[in-house]
Formats: C-alpha cells, sequence, structure tokens
C-alpha cells in the first residue's frame, strides 16, 4: 500500500514556499551533504546510483548530478513536490539537460496529483536524452486539473551513465510561479483553536445525553460528506466539532442542533466534486483524505475520543459496501460506544474498542493498525506456547511444535486441546474471539489461533487428549515474539506430480514464472493451482488466467459509492475475463481454497472460475473480496474496511460467505497428525478421473 501524502502537509509546508526561492536550480543542500534540499529520492539501487549536487552547471553552482555503475540496468529518479495553490490554465516546466555516455534514456517528467494518486502526466517520451549531449534546454506542458493538489516533477535516469539537471522553472499561464502569490490557505488549514485541547470533559452521561451525542456525531457526519463549504475546506470540521458538544448538556438540543445544521448553509444530500475529505475515481472505493491525525493530542481527551468515534461511524454509514449485511442496527451501535470510548479507563483500553467497533462489521478487511503498538502484549500478555495449532471442527488441535518447546514436554502433533489455565476451551474461545476481526467464524477461528495461547505466565496449564488418552501439562512458554506463526508454503512455485499434473502456488508465483507455466504445461492432463494465500503477482487474472480460456467470460461484477446520493451504492456491469484464444490450455484444472484465500485471492478465484473444465477445493474463504477503504484516526491509528461489493455475475454473494467451494474437503486430526493435505489430494484424484 502505498504511503499517502497529506494535502494538510503540503498546504502547511506552502507557507515557507511563500517565503523563499524553490530549489529548483539546487543551490539549497542539506546541511553537511551533497544532497539537494527538498529533493526526495523515491527509487533507485543506493549501490549502482549516486544522487548529489554538482559543479557543472548551467546556472548558479550547481547542478543535479544522477550516475549510475557501469552496466547498470536499473534506474533511479528524484522528485520535488509544490503545493498546487493557484488559479490558471496552462502549466509548463522547463529545465537544462546535459548528459555524458547514457546507455538507457534520462529527463524530466512532472504530475498534478492528489494525495497518491497521478491526476495528469507529462513526460519526455518522444525527446528522452541519451548518449552525451550538451547543456539543452527542454520543455514540457500541461493543462492545470482542477483537482490537482501537488505538483510534483521528476528527475530521473534509466540505465547506465551520467546526466545533469539545472534551472528547472515552473510557469503558470506564462508567469513564473515564483512570482505569482498562492492563494489562502482554506480555514480547514487555519484554525488552531483546538490544537491543545478539545476543552470538552464529561465524568457521565445521562440516557437523554447519550441520546444528543448519538444525534450531534450523525449530524456531523452527514455535513461533513455532503455540505458544500465544508467540502471547500472552509471550515476545520473536527474542531466544529467540538465548538458543538457543549450542545449536548443545553435543555433545547433539538432545537439548537436544528439551529447548528442550518448554519452552515442548504442541507444536501449529494457530495460535492472535488471534496476536501473525500475522493473518488469511477467505479471504486471512497478515498478518506486529509483526516489530521494529532500526534500532539492526549488519548485521555474525550472530545478527541469521540471525533475518532464519529470519523469511524460516519465513514463506516457512508462508505461500506456491505452495511446492509451489518447484523446490528448501526445507530445502536454507535450509541452503545459513545460511553465505551468515552470513559475507557487507559489508552489500551480505548484502543481496544476502536478495534472492537471494527469487529462489528463482520468483515476481515476491517484491519486495526496501531503505529505505537500500544496493544501488543497488552490484552493477555507477552508470552506463548511454543506449538502451532488449528481449529478442525471446533477441535483446537497441535499442526506444529517448535523446537523452543520444553524438551520434557509431551506434546505431539495431532494432539487436541480442551482446557487452557483450568477453563474449558470453548470459554477461552468465546471471551477472546471478540476481539477478533472476520467475515466469518471460520476465518475469525483461525486468526484467533495466533492468540489463543498467550498469557502472561512463564508456565500455562494445558489438558490434552493425545493417543495415549487424556492427559495435562504445565507448559513452558516463550516470548510470542521468538516464533513465527506464519502459515509456510509446504510447496515450490510450480512442479509436477507423476509428470501428467502441473501444480503453482499463486502466493509464491512470480512474473517471470509465467512463460515456464505456458511452455510445460500445454501438454499436461491437469493443473492445480493453490490459491491458500495471498497472490504475488496481482495481474493475474490479465496475464495468466487468459491462458486457460478460449474466448471472454465475465467472472465478477461490483458495486461501487456513487456521489448523487451520500451512502448509496451502483451495481456495475460485469467485469470480464480471457480473450480469443485457440492455444488455451485444454485440460482440467482444480482450485484449491481455504481462510488464506482473502481479498485478492478471492477475486483471482473467481476469475479461476470461470475455466471450462475446473472444480474448487477445500474450505470457506475469508469472505472478504474487493477494494479497501482506508481512515486515519488519531496518533498513529488506523482502520480499514471494505469499500465495494463484490458478486457473482449471476448475483451471489461473496462477502462473509467467501468463494463458492465445489466440494469442502476438511482435514481430520489423522490427517493433521500424518502431515495430509487433503484438499491436494482429493483435488489430484479429481484430475486424473
Amino acid at each position: 500500500m502505498m504511503k499517502r501524502v497529506s494535502i494538510v502537509a503540503l498546504l502547511l509546508s506552502a507557507f515557507s514556499y511563500a517565503q523563499q526561492p524553490l530549489n529548483l536550480g539546487f543551490e539549497e543542500v542539506i546541511h553537511g551533504t551533497s544532497q539537494p534540499l527538498d529533493w526526495k529520492v523515491k527509487t533507485g539501487n543506493d549501490e549502482n546510483y549516486k544522487i548529489r549536487v554538482d559543479s557543472d552547471a548551467k546556472k548558479g553552482k550547481n547542478s543535479l548530478l544522477i550516475e549510475s555503475k557501469e552496466g547498470s540496468q536499473e534506474y533511479a529518479t528524484v522528485q520535488y513536490h509544490i503545493p498546487n495553490r493557484y488559479n490558471g490554465k496552462k502549466m509548463v516546466v522547463t529545465g537544462f539537460i546535459k548528459s555524458k555516455n547514457v546507455k538507457g534514456k534520462a529527463g524530466i517528467a512532472y504530475s498534478l496529483n492528489r494525495q497518491d494518486r497521478m491526476l495528469t502526466y507529462s513526460a519526455m517520451i518522444d525527446n528522452a536524452v541519451s548518449g552525451t549531449t550538451e547543456w539543452t534546454e527542454y520543455q514540457l506542458e500541461l493543462d492545470l486539473h482542477p483537482k490537482a493538489e501537488a505538483i510534483v516533477l521528476e528527475l530521473a535516469l534509466y540505465g547506465e551513465g551520467q546526466v545533469w539537471y539545472d534551472d528547472l522553472k515552473v510557469f503558470i499561464d506564462g508567469k513564473n510561479i515564483e512570482e505569482l502569490e498562492p492563494n489562502a490557505l482554506p480555514r480547514a488549514v487555519t484554525d488552531k483553536e483546538f490544537d491543545n485541547s478539545s476543552n470538552f470533559k464529561v465524568n457521565s452521561l445521562s440516557p437523554k445525553e447519550i441520546d444528543n451525542l448519538v444525534a450531534l456525531g450523525k449530524a456531523w457526519g452527514k455535513l461533513k460528506y455532503s455540505n458544500l463549504k465544508i467540502g471547500n475546506g472552509e471550515y476545520n470540521w473536527d474542531y466544529e466539532l467540538f465548538r458543538a458538544l457543549p450542545l449536548i448538556r443545553d435543555k433545547n438540543f433539538d432545537k439548537k442542533l436544528k439551529q447548528w445544521k442550518e448554519s452552515y448553509g442548504e442541507e444536501s444530500n449529494s457530495i460535492p466534486e472535488y471534496h476536501y475529505y473525500v475522493d473518488f475515481l469511477k467505479g471504486s472505493n471512497a478515498f478518506l483524505i486529509n483526516e489530521k491525525t494529532y500526534e500532539d493530542s492526549s488519548y485521555d481527551d474525550q472530545g478527541y475520543r469521540l471525533l475518532t468515534l464519529f470519523r469511524y461511524w460516519n465513514a463506516v454509514e457512508y462508505f461500506f459496501a456491505y452495511k446492509d449485511l451489518l447484523k446490528r442496527d448501526w445507530d445502536e451501535v454507535l450509541k452503545e460506544f459513545i460511553p465505551r470510548f468515552l470513559f475507557a479507563k487507559d489508552e489500551v483500553a480505548y484502543k481496544l474498542e476502536i478495534k472492537r467497533m471494527g469487529v462489528e462489521l463482520e468483515d476481515s478487511h476491517a484491519i486495526f493498525v496501531d503505529k505505537t503498538d500500544a496493544l501488543s502484549g497488552k490484552l493477555y500478555g507477552p508470552n506463548t506456547v511454543p506449538i502451532k495449532v488449528a481449529f478442525i471442527d471446533d477441535k483446537l488441535v497441535v499442526t506444529e511444535v517448535f523446537d523452543s518447546l520444553s524438551k520434557s514436554s509431551t506434546i505431539q502433533i495431532g494432539d487436541e486441546i480442551i482446557e487452557i489455565d483450568g477453563r474449558q476451551l470453548a470459554d477461552v474461545v468465546e471471551e477472546r474471539i471478540k476481539n477478533v476481526v472476520g467475515s466469518n467464524r471460520s476465518y475469525r477461528l483461525a486468526i484467533l489461533t495466533y492468540s489463543i495461547l498467550v498469557t502472561t505466565k512463564d508456565n500455562l496449564p494445558l489438558v490434552l487428549k493425545g493417543k495415549q488418552g487424556t492427559f495435562s501439562e504445565n507448559t513452558s512458554t516463550v516470548a510470542s515474539t521468538s516464533i513465527n506463526l506464519a502459515d509456510k508454503p509446504r510447496y515450490k512455485s510450480m512442479q509436477e506430480f507423476n509428470g501428467d499434473i502441473g501444480y503453482i502456488h499463486l502466493e509464491q508465483l512470480e512474473k517471470e514464472d509465467l512463460d515456464t507455466i505456458k511452455s510445460n504445461f500445454m501438454s499436461k492432463k491437469g493443473i492445480v493451482i493453490d490459491l491458500r494465500g495471498y497472490p504475488a503477482d496481482l495481474a493475474l487474472n490479465r496475464t495468466l488466467v487468459p491462458y486457460f480460456l478460449s474466448h471472454k467470460e465475465p467472472f465478477v461484477k461490483f458495486t461501487a459509492p456513487i456521489t448523487s446520493e451520500l451512502g448509496k451504492f451502483e451495481l456495475n456491469e460485469n467485469v470480464y475475463v480471457g480473450s480469443d484464444n485457440p492455444n488455451y490450455f485444454k485440460g482440467k484444472a482444480a482450485l484449491l481454497v481455504n481462510h488464506r484465500t482473502m481479498s485478492h485471492g478471492e477475486f483471482m478465484t473467481m476469475a479461476f472460475q470461470v475455466l471450462p473444465n475446473v472444480k474448487t477445493f477445500g474450505t470457506q474463504t475469508a469472505g472478504a473480496d474487493g477494494n479497501v477503504v482506508l481512515l486515519d484516526l488519531l496518533k498513529g491509528v488506523q482502520v480499514y474496511f471494505t469499500g465495494i461489493g463484490t458478486f457473482y455475475p449471476d448475483g451471489r454473494q461473496t462477502q462473509q460467505v467467501g468463494i463458492h467451494i465445489d466440494e469442502v474437503v476438511k482435514p481430520t486430526i489423522e490427517d493433521i497428525r500424518s502431515g495430509r493435505d487433503t484438499s491436494l489430494e482429493r483435488a489430484l484424484e479429481y484430475l486424473r478421473e
């Protein structure tokens, strides 16, 4: 996932741009280095490429030099970001380039961006520099884009050689950008009143005050995404919430809330174009942008806690693709979580409530991320028993024993855990699964295995049932961070079974493997396509699936949010895979899936399922197919959820239920003991029938 550059940061940095020249001539360097100030290396091999200022300049004392080692075949680029606070129609970028022995190409490019998304782009494609050249001026131009938040200049060297850049200039409608007065910053950026505190504190809430907070939070969210002035950035909408919070204690709250809403202008039910807080790509999910994270705020500040809750709740209210599948009334969830957020006893408890909001979505994409790692080791402890486990028909079974397990332990693969620390397994499961995000119970149980044995203790009492009967063991523990519980691939990315069956594992498959598959597997009787894991190559639906098809086939359709009616999604046309191909693979195919088949893995499975002779084997998938929405909350906390709906062409649901499986294949405890892969075995039987 790409790192996003916030417009807030860009706009704030624009204060300095308005006061001093841009460093487009490379005259300013980072103190004590030869690196140009404000220019950032975007890509490149540090060992093969060097980027520095050089005294060979077209103008002034410095230029930028990008040089490579002899024989280098990679590339290096540097970027310069300028906040776009200017009006106009045409933008022109000029610059001088000199080169020496460039075996490849070099040149200038620039783009107009919104967040991390390129809106329009211009580059030296037909006139890229190569060989040895003296200082020459080049020019690029673009029409200004009304949604552009940043102008991004990029200088590059592809391949071997040396290239110098100097004296870049940016013009808007013929005027040098450094001579233009930038537009005023919006109040969404300049309003600083509550930077230190929300000034909101309550020791208790009456039922009426909770209802008032529900009404305020809903009204605040609807205005946030539908009001034209807010969409234009004319208010710091977070701080407008803090200004409104005292209303909840007013005896005439309903009247005051109505007046408050009306003070921002005419009410709307659509999303304004070029919105400050949300952006869209046609047919795709919403992009929630410019959400300040207030790194200096306190986790104890109750106003900021409400801001976090209202941000999350309203984002789900309007941009979660499967709100219709929620088992609980979403308004009731808001009402329940208001006191839970406000009165959480400390940072850990508060962040746990944020995570539990995601659990309510029953969405395997509803991931909670905390860059401060505050919950790590705090919920259940820092230690765990050094074994790996899996749920087999609700039985917790040992699947791997790590070397760090005490030599005196008698635990073996295939043993069933009945009690943990004196408690029945079912009780521990029900207590801990409430903190596990997931679209279905089988996925949540699979994720629970990572924490089911976590403890504060140095020894964890277990009761198990093995071949020798039921036994107890006070099992020694190790630091959870010392063992890796992630599933490891059992097979190579490509292999053959008895010469007539091919096998590919998409979690390991790389682009360069495709030619080998097409040449070596064309004559096979069948092929196993293992999707138990996230595909390494996200373009396989375009590059590999057509190899198996003679013509185009519809395989999926999506729902996506629309801007004309806030909170509504529309169903798009079928998406097709394949093309006319007389040399397609004519054998049978078997697909393998399980809980690790998630998101793009489920999407890829749907593409493979249109093959003419294909069957899907395994267990329920994660049930979270489609693009995700990312929402920044406070101080390093981020949450995700599914942002587009994904369906089979006939309308069958994939969310929560997972991908359609032709034959469910579940391992038994004896299969675990013997190390059998029953899904693969059944797939091989099918291919040889």
